[in-house]
């Protein structure tokens, strides 16, 4: 179609934004784009993921690298200002150049504009006018030889569309301190180029090779967050930012003035997309934040409180916050299956949890989050058969993080006197069989101080002091576990109980002082669950 066709004016010269510092460690994610897009059969590839993983970057990189493949143009459409979809249209026709015919409707007028030409449109942060897509794809549909790049949190969910997670950037290796292998992680790069915006002489030395590489692990590899904490290394020591990650959304402000507000603060980011959901799916995710290291749908259910109808409604709020990328859905492998697994990113879970406590939610939601783990693990004295132990240590590993949050709880919590002494005697077997002897050890003699005198019952007492003792005399710590052992076996001779013969055999050392450990058992009247 000629300029000259009903509708049209001449077109403005592609405008887009010139990117202010280098594109650093996206080089294969750029290839793989650019080549998916060129493929005849994907029309609309849309580019998702949470806030500050550099969408928009990626999208700019692999349009400059298709600059010269469309014949009538590549034209860069900034969304984030609109939070009316009815203004998408105009938008893009404002961009193509189009004027509005005024005897027909804009959007026909664009499909007849768009009709006979060979260009992309570049749709960037789309999720907030995502009600828009029916446009994206009457326009799909007139225009054979049309692309759309879209960028957006979630996706746009139309038969056209093919999306394109972005993943956070590469981190490196948990286990390398060689600063050769760090530097190569895209994760690091990135932190010593920005790094270097500000302090022109950082570098990554054998010194402080480990700091960096910690930094950026524990910012999850997310480009904003990593770009945030480097600007900080004019200030403070990379030991000092490396201690404030506790508290990340305070330490990850001051972005460039002239980025958008959005970007100047990793706290804002994140709330830009919570600000687009509906009410209940906001409950729902600042429930969800009370959940360390990821959850599974049956845990979420007993947390939120879902259930039959409503447990169907969760469902689909979790899916949508999925689609929003404020979720993440994972599978963990355990013996007999897979288990869908979700999880935050802790920037994210971070914001979440700020806002479950200005809700005055977060006491409900935690003891919901106790309760149902306590009854995951099951009592102090309970029996598994012998088929069915992988499973539950597997589960239990795979919500280790989740255990431990509600351990750190019950040390303030009303009720932990109660809960917490129970749950770790219930774990017992747990830490015992996946070697966590120290971090077994360490609870048992928390609890032990900070609950003296009548807090616990004598009974709880003596299972806290027998277990600690049995995972001090696997350390080798005879003489600590001697201590711990006589102290129980006291407490039991108050009660008069005598062990069962099975706990009994079950808990004789073979090599050391059999006899004694033998009549500490059988003394302090302690469970043992090693018959699980």
């Amino acid at each position: 179609m000629s300029t000259e066709s009903p509708g049209a004016m001449r077109p403005q010269p592609p405008k887009f934004p010139i990117p202010s510092t280098s594109l650093v460690g996206r080089q294969l994610e750029v290839a793989a784009a650019r080549e998916r897009l060129l493929t005849p059969d994907v029309r609309l590839l849309t580019l998702t993921g949470p806030a500050g993983t550099g969408k928009t970057r990626l999208a700019l990189a692999v349009a400059s690298s298709l600059h010269d493949m469309f014949a009538d143009g590549l034209y860069f459409v900034d969304l984030a200002p609109i939070r009316e979809p009815a203004i998408v249209a105009l938008s893009i026709a404002q961009i193509l150049g189009v004027r509005d015919a005024g005897d027909q409707l804009l959007v026909e007028t664009l499909q007849l504009y768009l009709q006979k030409r060979q260009l992309a449109l570049v749709l960037d942060n789309f999720e907030q006018v995502v009600s828009a897509a029916g446009l994206v794809a009457e326009l799909l549909a007139s225009s054979p030889a049309l692309k759309v790049l879209v960028t957006s949190r979630e996706p746009l969910h139309l038969s056209w569309e093919t999306e394109w997670p972005v993943p956070p950037l590469a981190l490196p290796t948990a286990t390398t301190d060689d600063p050769t292998l760090i530097r190569k992680s895209p994760a690091v790069m990135l932190f010593i180029d920005r790094a270097r915006t500000i302090k022109p002489d950082f570098d990554l030395t054998d010194d402080n090779a480990v700091l960096v590489k910690d930094i950026c692990v524990r910012l999850e590899g997310l480009p904003l967050a990593i770009e945030l904490a480097s600007v900080r290394v004019k200030l403070l020591p990379l030991a000092a930012i490396q201690a404030r990650l506790h508290q990340r959304l305070l330490l990850l402000t001051g972005g460039p003035r002239d980025s958008p507000v959005r970007h100047q603060t990793l706290r804002a980011a994140v709330a830009w997309s919570y600000g687009l959901l509906e009410s209940d799916e906001q409950a729902v995710f600042r429930a969800l934040s009370v959940f360390v290291g990821g959850f599974t749908f049956e845990a979420a259910e007993a947390v939120v409180q879902g259930g039959g109808a409503a447990g169907t409604r969760l469902l689909e709020r979790l899916q949508s916050l999925v689609d929003k990328s404020l979720v993440e859905a994972t599978n963990a492998a355990t013996a007999d299956e897979q288990t869908p697994r979700f999880r935050m990113l802790e920037t994210i879970r971070e914001f979440g949890l700020e806002l479950l406590s200005a809700s005055g939610e977060f006491d409900v939601i935690q003891e919901q989050h106790a309760r149902f783990f306590q009854a995951l693990v099951g009592e102090e004295d309970g029996w598994l058969p012998h088929n069915a132990l992988r499973v539950w240590l597997d589960r239990l590993e795979a919500d280790r993080d989740n255990l431990r949050a509600v351990l750190h709880w019950s040390e303030t919590a009303a009720d932990g006197a109660e809960l917490g002494p129970r749950l770790a005697c219930a774990l017992y077997l747990f830490w015992y069989m996946r070697g966590y002897f120290s971090e077994g050890r360490d609870w048992y003699e928390r609890f032990l101080t900070k609950f003296p005198g009548n807090q616990l019952s004598p009974s709880r007492r003596a299972n806290l002091l027998w277990t600690a003792a049995f995972l001090a005399w696997r350390q080798g710590d005879y003489e600590a576990a001697g201590t711990l052992g006589d102290q129980s076996a006291a407490l039991g001779r108050l009660r008069g109980r005598q062990i069962s013969s099975r706990a009994e055999l079950e808990f004789e050392p073979r090599r050391l002082r059999p006899r004694r450990y033998r009549t500490i058992a059988r003394e302090s009247g302690a469970c043992c669950t090693c018959h699980r």
